[in-house]
């Protein structure tokens, strides 16, 4: 009797019996329709696996995992070889895929030469800026000018547009910091003035007994530039000079109470009667 799942639609099995010299046909026909339908399922399998490969080929490694990956709520299978989930049947096909894993090509390391552990090679650094040949100083400010000074300061004199004058403090304590300051202002009415300068040292600050050497000045140990920068001072302005001094000698030690000259002479190239200037007196308590 032949098998049911073998018959025509909407054959039954009485009806589908046939005379002895047909059993041989419907068995012909039987045996056609298995060969039909295993080269079909065969063909499934082989374009499946076609399709993963060409995704991976193509880049897409992850787009192929995620073709594969079992349905929701099924865990994958755990291979015995390698622990690492392999992938599983592909619905209907009955033929298992390779874990993408072990489709992946790896990067090897030609044998002989270790690999890298350094940090990435980086552009080096641009060379510092070459150091000035020197400085220019002391610390410079532009203020206002005070009418009510006298002009009696080391620098230029009212006969070139100019009043100087000192401007800092004229006591203090031995060890305890004060400040020094001199001013070089342009009289109103006289326009823009500007100053030049033989170098670096744009003014000096100098303190001492009765006479030369001074116990300290403001310019030892520094070193200057052979040149210095113009300085432009607008009228009614002033350019004023100032540095800190803790009241000591060149070798810093305190100086003892006492009066002392104090000078605060510019270093201009216009200079006249400088040495008709008269020092301030520095009281040390």
């Amino acid at each position: 009797m032949p098998d049911p799942e073998l018959l025509p639609p909407g054959r039954s099995i009485d009806s589908a019996v046939p005379s002895p010299d047909g059993i041989g046909g419907v068995m012909k026909r039987a045996t056609e329709r298995r060969r039909v339908k295993a080269a079909s399922v065969g063909a499934t399998a082989a374009a499946s696996v076609a399709a993963v490969f060409a995704v991976i080929a193509s880049g897409g490694a992850n787009d192929a995992l995620n073709t594969i990956n079992p349905p929701a709520g099924k865990p994958p299978v755990t291979s015995t070889a390698s622990g690492a989930p392999s992938a599983p049947s592909v619905p209907g096909a009955g033929v298992a895929i390779p874990p993408v894993e072990s489709l992946v090509p790896r990067a090897t390391v030609p044998p002989g030469i270790p690999p890298s552990t350094g940090p990435s090679p980086r552009a080096s650094a641009s060379s510092p800026a070459p150091r000035p040949n020197g400085e220019v100083g002391p610390p410079m400010q532009i203020t206002s000018y005070d009418v009510t000074r006298q002009c009696d300061g080391s620098g230029p004199t009212v006969a070139q547009g100019w009043c100087s004058y000192y401007d800092g403090a004229t006591t203090g304590r031995g060890g305890q910091a004060v400040q020094l300051a001199a001013a070089l202002c342009r009289i109103p009415g006289q326009g823009t003035g500007k100053l030049e300068f033989a170098s670096g040292m744009q003014l000096d600050f100098a303190v001492g007994r009765s006479s030369y050497p001074a116990s300290w000045k403001w310019s030892t140990g520094h070193h200057f530039a052979s040149t210095s920068p113009t300085v432009t001072v607008p009228e009614g302005k002033c350019a004023r000079w100032y540095v800190t001094w803790k009241v000591v000698d060149d070798k810093g030690r305190p100086l003892a109470p006492g009066s002392y000259y104090l000078d605060a002479r510019p270093r201009t190239t216009s200079e006249t009667n400088v040495e008709t200037q008269s020092s301030e007196t520095f009281t040390v308590t």
